[in-house]
């Protein structure tokens, strides 16, 4: 009998995390929407396509910045090939959401790529900003800024490049 509550209680607690109006499975749709963008923008830099980076970016961002320039800046400024990067981090670096009627309408993330490493042994970092869901704007879904430094992480210290910018 104890058995019985016992394992009653484990499935409803976990039935009960599950449908949380699905913050937790918005998280880990979070973690691999953002991981695919990571693998896209790091295969931008490898094969220099300037066009299919401009092209994650949102609409809003390619209507405002001259992103061919700060593009070309960005592959300019990564030197080398990508041979690695700290691919067992957690890439998204938070989200901010809004529900309506339990839907999910909007979902602001950042993402994070640590630690790459490329073949003239330099390392660099990569944070992107993005609308994954705009209900309101569709425009502002894709990536709105994305900055690279030089480092394996942010320190305060280091020389960037910017696109875009981040957007509300």
């Amino acid at each position: 009998m104890k058995r019985v509550i016992i394992v009653s209680i484990i499935i409803i607690s976990y039935i009960l995390v599950c449908s949380s109006c699905g913050h937790l499975l918005d998280y880990i749709s979070n973690e691999s929407e953002q991981r695919k963008i990571a693998d896209e923008i790091l295969r931008c830099f490898n094969e220099s396509n300037n066009n299919a980076l401009k092209s994650l970016f949102c609409e809003y961002t390619k209507e405002s910045f001259n992103l061919d320039e700060q593009i070309q800046k960005a592959m300019d400024f990564l030197q080398g090939n990508i041979l690695s990067y700290d691919s067992e981090k957690k890439i998204e670096g938070g989200s901010s959401g809004s529900y309506r009627e339990g839907r999910l309408v909007k979902n602001s993330t950042s993402g994070f790529i640590e630690n790459i490493l490329t073949d003239t042994e330099n390392h660099y970092y990569i944070c992107f900003y993005n609308y994954l869901v705009n209900e309101e704007d569709e425009k502002k879904v894709g990536i709105s800024k994305l900055v690279i430094g030089i480092g394996a992480r942010p320190d305060g210290g280091e020389r960037t490049v910017v696109i875009g910018e981040l957007i509300e």
